[in-house]
């Protein structure tokens, strides 16, 4: 059967609390160049998701974007940088006093100023992470490979 080089497959998966959306275009194209946009923390992954999809397409222009929409939250930590708060709610008092300004200092003021509150994310299992993906990148290929197949 005849297939055409140019296609579209999105797939999402959930697993263990994480989530993974794929989404994978095609065009035509002589050799096989694979291009992937993923998050900086899931960079180690890249060598892994170009061999898994090379498995299944040949040639063609391939741009392959992830994104994790869902983190356990046993892998999230977020902690508030006391010294900086502290600088922070000086300077904003001594605002308030020196221009006689009305006294609106409040948590969801404090915490949108930058360097308040750290972000942390615990390592997380490798294996575990890439199995989650690679069933995300398997449902979008099988969409890509659908849509392919349909247009001829």
């Amino acid at each position: 059967m005849v297939k055409s080089m140019t296609g579209f497959g999105r797939g999402s998966y959930e697993e263990n609390g994480r989530s993974f959306t794929v989404e994978i275009r095609t065009v035509n194209h002589r050799y096989a160049d694979i291009s992937i946009k993923l998050p900086r923390q899931l960079s180690y992954l890249e060598d892994e998701v170009r061999k898994y999809v090379l498995q299944y397409i040949s040639r063609g222009k391939v741009d392959i974007f992830i994104t994790q929409d869902k983190f356990r939250e046993e892998d999230i930590s977020v902690s508030i940088d006391d010294a900086v708060t502290s600088a922070y709610i000086k300077a904003l008092y001594e605002l308030r006093d020196r221009y006689k300004l009305e006294d609106d200092i409040t948590v969801s003021v404090i915490s949108k100023l930058p360097d308040i509150l750290n972000i942390s994310k615990a390592e997380e299992d490798k294996e575990d992470v890439w199995n989650t993906l690679k069933n995300a990148i398997h449902i979008s290929l099988d969409e890509l490979i659908a849509m392919r197949e349909t247009e001829g």
